[in-house]
């Protein structure tokens, strides 16, 4: 019952996620927060929900494996190639913008 609550309290549907106006200050360039959730989006959906589970809400491989029905060992998986894939679009991202005018 208690794993029910949490699970409850702690998940984030990926197609509500609206990232908040007040983590994007300090950061050099004022929409790289559009440009993070524009790369989230274009991930696969297993990926970008164990991506999200581990590194927004918290959750450990276990507890990410119970609620998205992976075994430990494919959440694992998935989060390197969701934090590969996110590491390689934003590095083209940041050539393009570092060679703009």
């Amino acid at each position: 019952m208690i794993d029910e609550i949490r699970q409850r309290q702690h998940f984030v549907s990926t197609e509500d996620y609206t990232p908040t106006e007040e983590k994007t200050q300090g950061i050099p360039y004022p929409d790289v927060n559009d440009i993070l959730h524009k790369a989230l989006t274009t991930l696969p959906e297993a990926q970008r929900n164990a991506l999200l589970l581990r590194d927004y809400e918290g959750y450990s491989y276990q507890e990410i494996g119970d609620i998205t029905g992976m075994s430990e060992s494919q959440v694992k998986v998935n989060i390197f190639r969701a934090r590969t894939a996110l590491k390689n679009k934003l590095k083209s991202i940041d050539n393009l913008i570092d060679t703009e005018p």
